[in-house]
């Protein structure tokens, strides 16, 4: 079984950006006379095995890359490229290791194309002990790129006060949807599998009782499924950010 721990972490995360795997976004640096464009995301880089602190570090360091050119915000907020991977996979994946790795004994290893699982997570000197982590993070295609076009050309986007408590009750019936699909897919692995269900809370309610409230009722629904074929089930909540627990298991014995 991995070593585990329970820390919560904190990101400042408030904007969300989706998924696709085209590459390379490019920022300008230097001086004007000797412009070069640098990638600020790329697939290998991505890919590197980290400790959970060092993930989070580099997490935030692209973060504050990908903030200070205007125009890569843009492309992030219409989901283009990499930067769906960094926010959809990678940050939950982040969140998730921090909370619960948090002694750095293990090293994260997000995976980019269509494997079946979005990340491994392997015990540091003992290759053959690896989580596979599955991410899901439901969403409504149509509604994020209105309010990532508006977000673009006005700089902002209004939601009235029903349009708040329409997108939150569709958040949390997308979330059970997606999840009881999850449920049936096959995610064993002799080191264990986790699956991470990400839930988008900002619509929620303003007031943290209440939020904490539809938070626990969610996850107390995701309790009664049955998640077969996964060892664990978290649910993640941002920006709001927790990791709530939803099923946890022992992994098999290992070969």
């Amino acid at each position: 079984m991995l070593p585990v721990g329970g820390a919560r972490v904190g990101t400042g995360f408030a904007r969300r950006y989706k998924r696709r795997t085209m590459p390379i976004r490019m920022c300008q640096r230097g001086s004007v006379g000797e412009q070069k464009l640098v990638a600020i995301l790329t697939k290998s880089d991505m890919e590197e095995p980290r400790t959970p602190s060092t993930l989070a570090k580099w997490w935030h360091e692209k973060y504050e890359q990908i903030r200070s050119c205007p125009e890569e915000c843009k492309k992030a907020r219409l989901h283009k490229g990499l930067y769906g991977n960094f926010v959809q996979e990678v940050y939950p994946l982040m969140l998730y290791a921090s909370w619960r790795f948090h002694d750095d004994r293990v090293l994260c290893q997000p995976k980019i194309g269509s494997q079946g699982y979005d990340a491994t997570i392997s015990v540091i000197g003992e290759p053959d002990r690896v989580q596979l982590v599955e991410v899901t993070w439901p969403q409504d295609g149509k509604d994020h790129r209105e309010v990532a076009k508006a977000m673009n050309e006005q700089g902002l986007n209004f939601r009235d006060h029903d349009d708040f408590m329409r997108y939150n009750s569709n958040v949390f019936d997308r979330v059970l949807e997606a999840s009881r699909k999850k449920s049936v897919k096959d995610y064993r692995s002799p080191g264990g599998s986790a699956l991470l269900i990400v839930c988008d809370t900002s619509c929620s309610s303003l007031f943290e009782g209440e939020r904490g409230r539809q938070i626990k009722a969610l996850v107390e629904t995701l309790r009664l499924m049955r998640f077969c074929v996964v060892d664990s089930v978290y649910l993640i909540t941002t920006p709001h950010e927790g990791v709530h627990s939803v099923k946890v298991e022992c992994p098999p014995s290992q070969p």
